[in-house]
């Protein structure tokens, strides 16, 4: 599972899989790193941005 491989969801034996409880200290990194992240998807679609009228 990718979640699981991420530590956001744990499989517990006989019950199944749960999510995990983050702490406010990891939500701040994870929505830190998303931040950045997110940034430059639109610097780099920015970049890359064509004129829709020269495609064919």
């Amino acid at each position: 599972m990718r979640v699981e491989a991420l530590g956001l969801v744990e499989r517990v034996p006989h019950v199944g899989a749960r999510v995990v409880t983050l702490t406010h200290r990891q939500l701040a990194e994870i929505y830190a790193v998303r931040e950045a992240l997110e940034g430059m998807a639109a610097r780099l679609a920015c970049a890359h941005i064509t004129d829709a009228r020269s495609i064919s």
